[in-house]
């Protein structure tokens, strides 16, 4: 199972999310990376779809979880990954860390099509919701 995970909403570092603070009791933090993908805002939290654009790129952090088998099944609960109409599904995929390292890792991917939801151009939640 891999260990790493990348988070790019309210999981991230400096969030202020209880569930990140969560994930920083048992994880690892191995710094900030991006994916390639297109980033949405869904209200009050972000969604991702993977992109053939390199062009397109999500903004987020890296972690390597403690104990995988233990800490995914709840962050697929708080990510409602569960279930076939979950609104994400949990992928791997390859994110680029700052320091050009490839790694795989799991990514939270939006499970539906997007209906009307506005696109985060600079692939930054954080930054997004700073300016807003």
């Amino acid at each position: 199972m891999e260990d790493r995970l990348f988070v790019y909403g309210t999981l991230r570092k400096d969030s202020g999310n209880p569930w990140q603070a969560y994930l920083e009791r048992h994880a690892d933090y191995l710094g900030a990376g991006s994916f390639q993908g297109k980033l949405y805002d869904l209200g009050s939290f972000p969604g991702v779809v993977a992109s053939h654009s390199g062009a397109d790129r999500v903004f987020g952090d890296v972690y390597r979880l403690h104990y995988p088998e233990e800490t995914l099944p709840r962050l697929d609960e708080y990510e409602g990954c569960l279930g076939r109409d979950a609104l994400y599904c949990r992928k791997v995929a390859t994110v680029l860390l700052d320091n050009g390292e490839e790694v795989q890792a799991w990514v939270y991917l939006l499970n539906h099509r997007l209906l009307g939801a506005e696109p985060i151009e600079k692939g930054d939640w954080l930054e997004y919701v700073k300016s807003a």
